[in-house]
């Protein structure tokens, strides 16, 4: 079971942090962060996937033989695909090289009609599986509603 919750940023004590990451806002302090969060669940027999915004530190800690994705699916499945997108970016920072993770993501910014984005990302997952079929199939439906139906048509043919 998943737990998830957040810390408004002007409560995190920054001095658990080294100190060239303790500068709110930077993409150092973002990284120190997260790698803090996932090593205290990790001491614990967890994993955590955290995200920072502007505002707060959202921890999503779940027991270490499940995998993350796990977590992030049911929220995609349930239409919240804005609210999932952090937490899939957060897990290509710590698994780069998955393709599911990046389909995910590709796909979720497809949804929100951020194309560009999820071209990136579905290429990516291509790249790393060229035979991953359903991130052709993303590629395709992105270039298809930016209205490029020759890439859209060429994507569709190597999902086959």
């Amino acid at each position: 079971m998943a737990t998830e919750y957040k810390i408004p940023l002007h409560r995190f004590d920054v001095n658990l942090l080294p100190p060239e990451a303790r500068q709110v806002g930077t993409d150092a302090f973002k990284t120190a962060v997260m790698l803090h969060f996932a090593a205290e669940y990790a001491e614990q027999g967890q994993t955590a996937i955290v995200t920072v915004d502007d505002k707060d530190i959202t921890v999503m800690a779940f027991p270490a033989q499940a995998t993350a994705l796990d977590f992030v699916l049911p929220m995609l499945r349930a239409g919240k695909i804005a609210e999932a997108v952090p937490y899939l970016e957060s897990l290509t920072k710590s698994a780069p090289a998955n393709p599911d993770v990046l389909y995910n993501l590709g796909i979720a910014y497809s949804e929100l009609k951020q194309y560009d984005e999820a071209i990136i990302r579905l290429k990516r997952a291509v790249q790393l599986d060229p035979g991953h079929a359903h991130a052709w199939v993303g590629i395709g439906n992105a270039y298809h509603r930016m209205g490029k139906p020759a890439q859209a048509l060429e994507a569709f043919e190597k999902a086959v």
